[in-house]
């Protein structure tokens, strides 16, 4: 783990595998840590790695992990409701987030390096943060040439029982909710066509297709978070 920098910290997967542990966890809900197992020797390096950096204190009788960071442990190894947020761009990277007071955004830096990014935010920024990395505004028609709504309402075509877009569709996020109860489902997608930008929303009692706007975003995240 690295030092914090403000609401954000990083930790490795043994590091967050350690933690979990710590707490009685044995896993973080809707992610998957892998299988290595640590042995003593690891998970007192690891430990004293976290002690430095004020993860964890020592009271003489044991170790208690301090706050904010046994709040986010039992946040998101609890078995409740996530947003995962998958974008069509390798260069950008996946995120996962978690809603308790603040949003707990959890974002896998690179595969081979297995570290992940948590950064602790509140709504507005956390809109901020999906709608820099989604891009959005930058792929969006100039306001000059947005075409009149009734030729965009034309352009919509659902999408199939899957939720897969069409040929004539260029996929720009999938958002995905991730509850304990499977029949709960709920799926954004977020695609181009040749007009413009439009969302996608799918659940086990509606599907519904709307002209892309920042404000509609918003709206429909932050009922899938509640």
């Amino acid at each position: 783990m690295r030092n914090n920098i403000g609401n954000c910290f990083l930790l490795n997967f043994s590091e967050l595998k350690l933690m979990c542990a710590s707490m009685g966890y044995e896993k973080v809900f809707a992610f998957e840590l892998g299988n290595t197992e640590l042995d003593e020797k690891q998970s007192l390096l690891i430990l004293n790695e976290l002690v430095n950096i004020g993860v964890y204190s020592n009271t003489g009788d044991g170790f208690r992990m301090n706050r904010p960071y046994d709040e986010i442990i039992r946040l998101i190894c609890s078995e409740n409701t996530m947003i995962c947020i998958y974008y069509n761009d390798s260069f950008v990277s996946d995120i996962c987030c978690y809603l308790s007071d603040e949003y707990i955004v959890m974002t896998e830096l690179e595969a081979e390096s297995r570290k992940l990014r948590f950064t602790i935010c509140d709504r507005s920024e956390f809109m901020g943060l999906l709608l820099l990395r989604t891009n959005l505004s930058n792929r969006m028609t100039g306001t000059e040439n947005i075409p009149p709504k009734e030729l965009l309402d034309e352009e919509i075509l659902s999408l199939d029982s899957d939720g897969v877009p069409d040929s004539s569709m260029s996929m720009i996020v999938h958002i995905k909710k991730r509850a304990v109860n499977r029949n709960n489902s709920e799926n954004v997608y977020i695609f181009k066509k040749a007009l413009g930008n439009y969302i996608s929303y799918r659940s086990n009692n509606l599907s519904e297709d709307y002209v892309y706007s920042e404000e509609l975003l918003e709206s429909i995240l932050l009922s899938m978070l509640r």
